[in-house]
C-alpha cells in the first residue's frame, strides 16, 4: 500500500467516527434560558450625584471645583477633608474625582483616597499620563 492510500484510508475512518458520534449525539434542547423582562412598575427615582473635582497641584495645593467654578483651594489635607465633608452634608450624595498632577507625589493621591473612605465619599481617579 502507497503512502497517499494509508492517508484516505485514516481520513475515511475519522469521518466513519465523526459520523458515528453525530448518529449517537442527543440534539433535545435540555434547558431553556429565561431572559429578564421589563419592569412593569415604573422606576422614575433616579439618585443624584454631585461631582466635585479634587485636583493636586505640583506645587503640592489642592484645588476643588464642581466642574464650573472653583469652590475652593487649599494648602493642607485636613482644610480639604472639612470642605468635602461640608460639600457632602450639603448635596447628599457626592463623588470626589481625584486628579492629580503628573509632577505630585503619589502620597497625596493616596492620602485623599483614604479621605474619602474614611467620610463615606465616592471616589475616581483620572489620572492622565
Amino acid at each position: 500500500m502507497s503512502k497517499g492510500g494509508l492517508i484516505i484510508r485514516l481520513i475515511d475512518v475519522v469521518l466513519i467516527l465523526l459520523l458515528g458520534f453525530i448518529g449517537i449525539s442527543d440534539f433535545t434542547i435540555k434547558t431553556q434560558v429565561k431572559l429578564p423582562q421589563g419592569s412593569q412598575e415604573s422606576d422614575n427615582h433616579v439618585e443624584k450625584k454631585f461631582v466635585v473635582f479634587v485636583k493636586i497641584n505640583e506645587n503640592s495645593t489642592f484645588e476643588i471645583d464642581d466642574g464650573k467654578q472653583k469652590l475652593a483651594n487649599f494648602e493642607e489635607l485636613k482644610k480639604v477633608e472639612e470642605k468635602l465633608v461640608e460639600l457632602q452634608q450639603e448635596h447628599g450624595n457626592i463623588v470626589a474625582v481625584i486628579e492629580p498632577d503628573l509632577d505630585t507625589m503619589i502620597q497625596l493621591t493616596v492620602d485623599l483616597i483614604d479621605i474619602c473612605e474614611k467620610n463615606n465619599i465616592q471616589k475616581s481617579i483620572n489620572y492622565e499620563i
